[in-house]
């Protein structure tokens, strides 16, 4: 029967493995007596050998502090425990840093009325983007009390009895509050609801969308992005090509006709009407 051979494992330095190694070295290298001044040896001394003088000469030196270095250099790779270990990636497949980047996503982009998207950048900032939402009694003294109530309040307005739903003029519908573009004339169609309805927002990013729970019903809820008016709702129920139908409240909603957008600070956007 063979003997069975155990497979060779490779082993780790102790942690003062290295100041063994150094003495052992040490030990291994030839005794120079030291020097007396004078060049007088004590008796009994051996005479140094050839090599014992080279190493005490200046010209000897430099071997030894190599000879040391190199000890010095291999003691710290062999206690490396990474170094005889690494490995391509492929080996183990790819990291985290070998993966696809997340798509980024342009704030500045927004569709025209074909659904094709195009850059808008802007040259100035408009005073809607510089909006700071202001004090609860300041916000009451510049609003009717429908204002308040439906963008504050998450009021709801009468249907038909409210000035955008029959709206047809081409425009931009901003937010009452902050003056934060929100839809389009050109995405503006008759529901039937009595409330002005639209197929979607200027941009994705114009609106923010939220659970609403109330009524005894589960509702997706449609918020302005900067100042977080509360505008009504959206359901799945809209024409192509979207699908949906956000219904608005037109007390949380102010119309700027085409002809006033460049003066307002929208020109930007007239591009994108028909």
């Amino acid at each position: 029967m063979h003997a069975t051979h155990a497979t060779a494992r490779p082993t780790r330095r102790a942690p003062g493995a290295m100041p063994r190694l150094l003495s052992r070295v040490a030990a291994r290298l030839p005794r120079v007596p030291r020097h007396r001044p004078g060049g007088q040896e004590p008796a009994g001394a051996v005479a140094p050998t050839p090599a014992q003088r080279r190493i005490r000469m200046r010209d000897g030196l430099p071997d030894l502090l190599w000879l040391l270095l190199a000890v010095l250099l291999f003691a710290l790779l062999a206690g490396q425990p990474g170094m005889a270990a690494q490995q391509s990636p492929s080996a183990y497949g790819a990291t985290a840093t070998d993966a696809a980047p997340l798509p980024t996503h342009s704030p500045n982009v927004m569709h025209d009325a074909s659904g094709i998207k195009g850059e808008t950048p802007m040259t100035t900032p408009a005073p809607w983007q510089r909006f700071s939402k202001p004090a609860d009694k300041e916000l009451r003294a510049r609003l009717t009390p429908l204002q308040y109530e439906v963008t504050q309040k998450e009021g709801t307005e009468r249907a038909f009895h409210n000035e955008y739903w029959d709206e047809k003029r081409p425009g931009i519908y901003v937010d009452v509050v902050s003056g934060e573009p929100l839809f389009l004339s050109s995405d503006k169609y008759d529901s039937g609801t009595g409330w002005p309805s639209f197929t979607r927002p200027v941009a994705p990013e114009a609106v923010t969308e939220h659970v609403d729970r109330t009524l005894w019903m589960v509702r997706t809820e449609v918020r302005s992005r900067i100042a977080g008016s509360h505008l009504g709702h959206v359901f799945p129920d809209g024409p192509a090509p979207t699908g949906l139908r956000y219904c608005m409240n037109s007390a949380a909603l102010r119309f700027v006709p085409r002809e006033a957008m460049q003066a307002e600070g929208y020109g930007e956007f007239l591009k994108m009407l028909p």
